[in-house]
């Protein structure tokens, strides 16, 4: 007989033998300690490894960790590379020591959760969001998520196995790629599988002369391509970079990009690379991903700004230049070469580093280390001239900058070669430029006396009130010398007279009397006191440059828009370009397919 209890008068309720539907477990994948199961998800969910929707109206779209509620794509699962957090199993090791800080955070447009995916509900106050990276997540999802704060986990464009090794001694060398095979590929096609096939390639390469490519794997996330591919490299091709691009073929529209990732040249010229490796975007920066602080100065295309990293308190002086103007004045080719002479590895620290370069359908972006210092322009207006201790210590800077610009061969510009071209700034141009005449390397000795003038002199060498008077000048008239500075070296008209222009040039100007007191090993080792040391109250600081521009308001004046719809773009393709020393917020992260590098 089954016991009854009675709740003041209400419907008995009996315990005991009752019908019951059948229970049966759901399947559990265990992947990095997570508990996954298929799941049915009844509203709009993000993929939390690749971040694209996860589409689906029946059936189980996803998965989702039971512990820590982490939710994924079936196809995403396996290759989620962080632990679970709230597997008893995981210890404090499993993490690096980069916890988030997350803040309460007020949300004006519809924002998912970066952890499980779904829509951050409410009027305000709806999440929380890190400082420091920007991830945006429940309140109740804080607990669960990985302490990875500036690592990216995610692997929006998935990965593919390679091995890339230089074979060879001296200066000709092999560079061997062997393409083995990719997984978890974006769609790219209605059916939700892609055609990929990998493009390879030697960059720059101006006349599309080095690029390779794969066959096309049909219907498919994870192809596997098995294929090897070399190059024969020479030494003027250590500051190249080597790309490899995934693409989709497409039989009726264009191919679409779906991932890229590439290495320096002279990186594996020390060591190959061998593993998975996530692939990247093809965009290797956007203006929205700085703040713009300060005007730091102006010229004739652009201007610099200091710009802070958003997600990080990294400082950079961002020069921007505007397409329109740089196409009216035929300066497209200048500005290429700007970008590779910045972009050249193993560089003196006295010349300026280039993070990485991208363009916008209107500007070019030049992303640099930010100087603090000021620049020389502005202190020699303020002291009015140097002292000669300090004009010589920034000299020969300068020399050993140009000496190893020289040696590089820039634009083909070895010794014994010349050329004819009529450029450079007004004030430096030297008389054989002025002249129409052939010209080589004299004419950076003859722009650097000029400097050296001016820092000694505080005034310029010569002067007119236009162009013409100011070349005149130039080719016509003598410099008027004070007893303190040296005659007849870098100021010497004719070029095979000048100072560094002998046979014996660089030796030349090394044993000069105005460098008397240079030890140039310990100068190249930075082992030198500097004369003068600026005042700078912190790394933001912009106290040492011209109020003239840090006064100016922080933004970008406008393009001619009816120009730059009938320029072509075509002709800035190549200059978008990463240093492998850029601080890149996509950190390394270990997966269980080995490590995942970017």
């Amino acid at each position: 007989m089954a016991d009854t209890v009675s709740n003041a008068g209400s419907a008995r309720i009996t315990r005991g033998i009752n019908r019951r539907g059948a229970f049966k477990q759901k399947n559990i994948v265990a992947v990095k300690d997570h508990q996954f199961i298929a799941r049915f998800l009844r509203q709009p969910t993000f993929c939390g490894h690749c971040k694209d929707f996860i589409w689906g109206f029946v059936g189980t779209q996803g998965y989702q960790c039971q512990v820590c509620s982490f939710v994924v794509h079936k196809r995403c699962h396996e290759y989620v590379s962080f632990a679970c957090p709230g597997s008893e199993a995981v210890t404090g090791a499993e993490y690096p020591e980069s916890p988030h800080k997350f803040k309460i955070h007020t949300y004006t447009s519809p924002t998912f959760c970066d952890h499980c995916g779904s829509l951050l509900y409410g009027l305000i106050h709806q999440g929380i969001q890190c400082d420091g990276c920007q991830m945006n997540a429940h309140k109740r999802c804080e607990k669960f998520i990985p302490k990875l704060c500036g690592a990216d986990h995610t692997e929006r464009r998935g990965r593919i196995h390679i091995k890339v090794s230089i074979d060879g001694s001296g200066t000709e060398r092999t560079l061997k790629i062997d393409v083995r095979e990719a997984k978890n590929l974006i769609p790219m096609d209605p059916n939700g599988y892609s055609d990929p096939y990998v493009k390879i390639k030697l960059i720059p390469d101006p006349e599309n002369s080095s690029k390779k490519k794969t066959k096309t794997i049909r219907k498919t996330l994870n192809p596997v391509f098995n294929e090897s591919f070399e190059f024969q490299l020479t030494q003027s091709d250590c500051d190249r970079r080597l790309s490899l691009e995934v693409w989709d073929w497409d039989r009726t529209t264009s191919n679409d990009f779906m991932g890229s990732l590439s290495y320096g040249i002279s990186e594996l010229w020390k060591q190959g690379q061998e593993g998975w490796f996530k692939l990247l975007s093809k965009e290797e920066g956007r203006p929205e991903d700085f703040h713009f602080l300060k005007v730091l100065g102006k010229g004739s295309f652009g201007k610099v700004m200091l710009a802070e990293r958003k997600g990080s308190d990294e400082v950079y002086a961002i020069k921007v230049l505007k397409k329109d103007v740089i196409v009216q004045d035929d300066d497209v080719d200048c500005t290429m070469t700007e970008k590779r002479v910045l972009a050249l590895r193993g560089k003196p620290p006295f010349l300026t580093s280039l993070f990485c370069c991208f363009q916008s359908y209107d500007r070019l972006y030049f992303v640099m280390e930010f100087v603090n210092g000021g620049d020389l322009m502005f202190h020699i207006q303020q002291l009015g001239k140097f002292k000669e201790p300090q004009a010589v210590f920034y000299s020969a800077e300068i020399v050993l900058g140009l000496l190893f610009l020289h040696k590089r061969g820039i634009e083909n510009m070895f010794e014994g070669k010349t050329t004819r071209t009529f450029c450079g700034t007004p004030d430096y141009i030297a008389p054989e430029i002025v002249a129409y005449q052939p010209y080589s390397f004299s004419v950076d000795w003859w722009a650097l006396g000029v400097l050296i003038y001016e820092m000694l002199a505080g005034q310029p060498p010569f002067d007119g009130d236009d162009e013409d008077e100011l070349f005149n000048s130039i080719l016509e008239h003598s410099v008027s010398y004070s007893r303190s500075i040296s005659k007849e070296a870098f100021l010497t008209k004719h070029p095979a007279r000048r100072l560094g222009c002998g046979t014996n040039g660089e030796q030349n100007i090394k044993d000069h009397v105005f460098f008397r007191h240079i030890n140039w090993l310990k100068l190249m080792n930075r082992e030198v006191q500097p004369p003068f040391k600026p005042k700078i109250k912190s790394k933001r600081s912009f106290d040492n440059f011209d109020p003239e521009f840090t006064d100016e308001a922080a933004r970008l004046t406008p393009c001619d828009k009816s120009f730059i719809e009938n320029i072509n773009q075509n002709d800035f393709h190549g200059f978008s370009f990463v240093n492998a020393e850029f601080p890149s917020k996509e950190k390394e992260v270990r997966s269980d397919g080995g490590d995942v590098s970017v």
